[in-house]
């Protein structure tokens, strides 16, 4: 048996295979034909591929490593940093700047809040054991596990609730959201399960539909931290909001918001683990809103 995963970014078809030969193959005309895209990849076997629009990310099997592409696959750098080695890259999942992996060979789930430039375990407090599938829905993170079933997380790991009501099988091998907001599992013997997405997420809050009266950049929790933090920020109209941090000579280190915002409530993670302890800035800019805070990173 051949794995072959396929997703579709831009104007363009991926498809990603475990035979060391052919790596990713793009098609332009919907399938009826293939190039090869590999410049920038290793020889190796493929087993995700995930986009957000503007990005390509694709992880391979047994390396643990994560590449990203930034041209529609021409070429390729690696994302991988602090995915543990010799592990399966088995799932992606991509919302602007943040990245998800799920490791098929049971080391859970990581987390990237800077396009794959560094990773956390953020799955540390739950045994999930092999994931093999997840899905984003807004702020919930759906994981799919071999033997555990369906778990939801939505503050990047804090906290998990296991999903497993009416499941026949907790083999989980895909999820799927759809538009009418259902949430799909299929398991590795052939049975599908589905449920509403409001059954599973009734009674958290979701606060990014609050209407705030006003412009607030909170300060960053905990501070001092070692090595993530948590920053809210409101912000009362849709504006495009560019959220970065800094060193103390003024030195872009990370950019954690990019893109434009309805108004509400949001909060972001900070992963600081591959940077030096010291004093840290970030910024936020809405619009004519500009507000600068500081924080300590304390290993």
């Amino acid at each position: 048996n051949v794995h072959v995963i396929i997703i579709k970014h831009g104007n363009y078809v991926f498809a990603g295979t475990a035979i060391n030969d052919n790596g990713i193959l793009r098609s332009s005309d919907n399938g009826r034909s293939w190039i090869p895209v590999n410049n920038g990849l290793p020889i190796g076997s493929f087993l995700s591929l995930a986009s957000n629009g503007q990005d390509l990310y694709t992880g391979m099997a047994s390396t643990g490593e994560v590449f990203r592409s930034t041209d529609d696959g021409m070429s390729w750098f690696y994302a991988g940093n602090g995915l543990p080695a010799n592990s399966h890259i088995a799932t992606l999942a991509v919302r602007d700047s943040n990245v998800y992996a799920g490791l098929g060979s049971g080391e859970g789930v990581y987390y990237s809040s800077n396009s794959g430039g560094n990773w956390t375990k953020i799955s540390s407090s739950v045994s999930i054991g092999q994931v093999w599938t997840l899905v984003l829905a807004d702020s919930n993170l759906f994981v799919g596990s071999i033997g555990t079933g369906v778990f939801l997380t939505q503050d990047n790991g804090i906290s998990w609730t296991a999903k497993n009501e009416g499941l026949i099988n907790k083999n989980i091998r895909s999820l799927l959201v759809t538009s009418d907001n259902y949430l799909y599992a299929g398991t590795t013997n052939g049975f599908v399960s589905y449920r509403p997405l409001s059954e599973m997420t009734t009674g958290i809050e979701d606060q990014s539909k609050e209407i705030p009266s006003q412009f607030i950049l909170e300060q960053n929790y905990p501070n001092p931290f070692n090595p993530s933090t948590s920053i809210q920020y409101k912000i009362s109209s849709r504006l495009y909001v560019s959220f970065k941090v800094y060193g103390v000579l003024g030195n872009e280190v990370a950019t954690l918001v990019n893109e434009e915002k309805p108004a509400g409530i949001y909060e972001v993670n900070f992963d600081a683990s591959q940077l030096s302890s010291g004093i840290y800035f970030y910024s936020l800019q809405a619009g004519s809103f500009v507000e600068t805070k500081m924080m300590i990173l304390l290993k």
